[in-house]
């Protein structure tokens, strides 16, 4: 049992029936993931579609974030995102991971000022600060920035440092957006808008997204509504073989055994307590006579 989150990247170094599973980075450790263990056969699940899988668990060396590779067949299948952060649902009695979509991630970060260019709108953030912000899947060099419902567009600067998580606004974004250098400034972006939101905000802030940008995507379904239960195959021979064991099968107990037997005992306590009373009243009037 565990979740977390990742990033999925599509790898064409990866087949149909695996994936591959690497939380160790230096932006983030998935320990909550320590019971996936490695060459587990589970059911992945995303938006109601699944697929079985061999999970392959790898060592993250300098990797930034933790994340999944999966192959291009699988990510057809499944309709994952490349290079999109996803909350991963581990259920270990059910052999099941369920994907669900995340669009806004959050970190921090000290402001610095970039003074090179003092009029030109630019921000620099480092490598490892894009990874935790998730901003792998943002490929133009121009990033719209926000606070209070004040956007600007600015061009986009990554150091080479892979280690960096700086902070850096030219003097004109600065002022345009009323930011103090050498505060710590809340950070949230958001991968569908490729809005990059700067300050502290609540859902009501104005120009952030809606409550339901603020959740996994509204269009992700959980668990339950995601599996689905296998049709009878036909046999060479003409049967039909037995339906395998989804996750939607196997998720279900016995609880209609537990519910019977709940009910046949309150009917039996109901009757002992009927003739408790009969045998109490036949006694008092024995009495009275």
């Amino acid at each position: 049992m565990g979740r977390d989150v990742v990033d999925v990247l599509i790898s064409d170094r990866r087949n149909e029936h695996e994936i591959t599973l690497v939380v160790e980075c230096y932006c983030k450790v998935a320990h909550d993931l320590e019971d996936l263990y490695n060459r587990t056969n589970v059911i992945l699940i995303n938006e109601g579609a699944e697929q079985m899988v061999q999970v392959h668990r790898e060592d993250g060396d300098e990797c930034a974030y933790p994340y999944i590779e999966v192959g291009p067949q699988t990510a057809l299948a499944l309709g994952l995102q490349d290079q999109s952060r996803y909350l991963i649902d581990y259920n270990s009695l059910l052999n099941a991971i369920t994907l669900t979509r995340i669009t806004l991630s959050s970190g921090e970060a000290v402001l610095g000022t970039d003074r090179k260019r003092g009029r030109e709108p630019r921000i620099t953030l480092g490598p490892a600060l894009i990874a935790t912000l998730g901003m792998g899947g943002h490929t133009n060099s121009r990033l719209t920035v926000s606070k209070n419902g004040v956007k600007l567009k600015a061009k986009l600067v990554i150091p080479e440092n892979q280690f960096s998580d700086e902070l850096l606004l030219s003097p004109h974004l600065i002022r345009k957006l009323r930011l103090s250098e050498g505060k710590q400034v809340p950070l949230s972006y958001h991968q569908r808008t490729k809005t990059l939101y700067m300050g502290k905000f609540t859902a009501s802030s104005p120009g952030m997204p809606g409550n339901d940008e603020l959740r996994p995507d509204a269009s992700s379904r959980g668990p339950a509504s995601a599996i689905r239960t296998a049709k009878p195959r036909k046999s060479s021979a003409g049967g039909v073989r037995k339906p395998f064991k989804t996750a939607s099968s196997l998720a279900k107990p016995a609880s209609t055994t537990v519910t019977g037997f709940g009910f046949g005992f309150g009917l039996v306590d109901r009757s002992i307590s009927i003739v408790k009373a009969a045998l109490a009243y036949w006694l008092r009037q024995k009495g009275s006579r």
